[in-house]
């Protein structure tokens, strides 16, 4: 049986749970804190220890949270909300929970708080809020009486129609009480059907009598569909409730009713279509479903003629089977090409809702259409998540890449140290190597934070060029000779730079510097120690400059991924970067009106050829 003390119990926890636990002081000092406070704040949890939570928090936070402070300090036991700053992800929305530390003889020797980021949590809810706000203002719209039931087939909603014409409690028609509305000659007979439908996850519909706020009854038709999951269990019903008391004894007001709706259904906000037949045939569009369908006119035309580019994406298919199976189908966030009556295509994504329209004896006629444009939503959401990846990627990158030679020259230094500590001198071609490479480490940290700026820069607009006259030849040459000393340890012969004549252009010089050294340093990288070549060219108007190596290669599948932001070789694994070097080339080379691509076959090598345009 094993043993646990104190301290690793508090240690289990601690690390269990997901988010802040601290123990402060009356002083409002910290005398213990978890690991997350280094996620958060971004300091080793043993550096906070001692510190006052003013110095952890801020000042701001601390003057919000000390009311809360001076409570717990009384003995009261809180739980509140409030923001928090956090290193990265920016001002947060967090649960607290302040506990005190009461002593034996009633006084406080400090307290625990414990905090739980929700912003995550509270933005599902003001999503899931709004997307409920939705549904009950398009059923609350809709002249039936709505409804929804659990897989049971006891009633969890009904739209405010339901109260309203038999002048009952929401609440007391939840679960079965909505039967007590119903006429006594009818219940038998309506629970036996509906148990029927429950029974075999079919369709469900029945008439019966349902008695009206002034104590009458009036017939109504209720329909409802299962909604299955993707295992093709039943999970919920939905349907509604018609009054057709006026169909029931005559049809005298048969052509009011139906302008009604008609006037609901043309002044309706999405798209509601009527199709008509086994072909399809559009009967009734709103003017939204124009809209949405490119403003083409497709009353009494066929699905599959009016609009044709459905065909391949399914949906007569599809049409096809509502029709004939008579079940009705919803399809969220659906992606739909839609070709506009100008002939110019989008794509967009809908909500998508289709349902049988049927006869008296049951049998389908047509079918129903509505559809939500949710592309917006959709692109939104889509962007997030590109953008939270990206970031993710970035971070973790950029992290690796900046500790490496901080590390190094964090050993060196701490090496100099203590030789200095045991009065041994040292050497001066030691000292001079020492020198060197801590200067080599530290180019290395301006070029990757040199990178981190450029592409904010690139970012937000900001790259600015300092154009002046120059030949492309010097500008190569030059470069090829600052980089020698790389050449030299990576045992490559410098490259000749060959070109077959001068040619000058009104160029950023010190911009394409950085372009050629970074294709001349990926050439080194990946180009396994064998020699580089460097060719000049003039292609008509354009100043061509190619680098070639005979390494690695690129897969045919990456050719056009590489120039993106964070986008590495294959072999990236086996050398260093941040991955942003191609991405910055490809920038800079198309703000001077150029043009870059690469040329490579997977083990047989690459050539980079950046073109900008010369003088006229």
């Amino acid at each position: 049986m094993h043993t646990f003390t104190p301290d690793h119990l508090i240690g289990l926890i601690s690390a269990g749970y997901h988010g802040l636990i601290a123990y402060i002081d009356k002083e409002f000092k910290y005398h213990f804190v978890n690991e997350y406070y280094q996620d958060w704040f971004g300091q080793n949890p043993s550096e906070l220890i001692g510190k006052s939570a003013m110095e952890v928090i801020g000042k701001e936070a601390f003057a919000e949270r000390l009311p809360y402070l001076e409570r717990v300090l009384r003995g009261e036991k809180l739980k509140f909300f409030s923001y928090l700053p956090h290193k990265t992800l920016g001002r947060r929305e967090v649960e607290q929970i302040y506990h005190p530390d009461i002593k034996e003889d009633g006084s406080i020797r400090g307290f625990i708080v414990m905090v739980r980021d929700i912003t995550d949590q509270r933005r599902a809810e003001r999503v899931a809020q709004e997307s409920e706000a939705r549904f009950r203002g398009l059923t609350e719209v809709m002249p039936q009486i709505v409804w929804i039931t659990d897989d049971e087939g006891k009633a969890i909603f009904f739209n405010n129609n339901f109260s309203r014409v038999t002048n009952t409690r929401m609440e007391d028609n939840l679960g079965n009480g909505w039967v007590n509305s119903v006429h006594p000659e009818d219940r038998v007979n309506l629970i036996l059907q509906w148990g029927e439908s429950i029974k075999h996850g079919s369709p469900f519909e029945a008439d019966y009598r349902i008695r009206m706020a002034d104590g009458s009854y009036r017939w109504h038709v209720a329909r409802g569909i299962p909604i299955k999951n993707e295992k093709g269990k039943v999970e919920r019903w939905a349907g509604t409730t018609t009054d057709i008391e006026d169909q029931k004894n005559a049809r005298v007001l048969a052509d009011k009713e139906r302008e009604r709706i008609y006037s609901l259904f043309m002044q309706a906000p999405v798209l509601i279509a009527v199709m008509n037949g086994p072909d399809h045939i559009f009967e009734m569009i709103n003017p939204a479903g124009i809209k949405n369908l490119g403003g083409k006119q497709v009353i009494g035309l066929p699905l599959k003629d009016a609009l044709p580019e459905f065909i391949p994406q399914g949906f007569v298919k599809l049409m096809d089977e509502i029709y004939f199976s008579g079940k009705g189908m919803f399809f969220p966030a659906r992606e739909l090409h839609i070709q506009n009556a100008d002939g110019t295509k989008i794509e967009t994504y809908q909500d998508l809702f289709y349902e049988p329209i049927k006869d008296e004896n049951g049998l389908t006629t047509g079918i129903l259409s509505m559809a939500v444009d949710v592309t917006e939503q959709v692109k939104a959401l889509k962007n997030m998540e590109e953008a939270l990846k990206s970031r993710d990627q970035f971070l973790s990158i950029a992290s690796h890449e900046l500790k490496t030679p901080l590390t190094s020259l964090k050993l060196q230094s701490q090496l100099t140290l203590r030789m200095l500590e045991k009065n041994n001198e040292i050497p001066t071609e030691r000292q001079k190597l020492q020198a060197l490479q801590q200067s080599d480490l530290v180019t290395k940290l301006t070029r990757l934070i040199d990178d981190m700026l450029d592409v904010s820069r690139i970012r937000t607009g900001k790259l600015n060029l300092e154009k002046g006259q120059h030949e492309i030849g010097d500008i190569v040459r030059e470069v090829v000779f600052r980089m020698g000393l790389l050449f030299e340890a990576a045992g490559i012969p410098l490259p000749a730079v060959k070109a077959d004549s001068k040619m000058s252009g009104l160029w950023d010089r010190f911009r394409l510097e950085q372009v050629i050294g970074n294709l001349l340093t990926n050439a080194i990288r990946y180009g396994k120690g064998r020699p580089i070549e460097i060719l000049i060219e003039k292609k008509g108007t354009m100043a061509s400059v190619s680098v070639t190596d005979q390494g690695y290669g690129i897969d045919k599948v990456d050719l056009e991924r590489i120039f993106g932001r964070f986008e590495r070789a294959s072999h990236s694994a086996e050398v260093s970067g941040l991955g942003l070097g191609l991405f910055i080339s490809k920038e800079i080379i198309e703000s001077h009106h150029g043009k870059i691509f690469v040329t490579s076959r997977l083990g047989h090598g690459s050539t980079f050829t950046f073109e900008i345009p010369i003088n006229s």
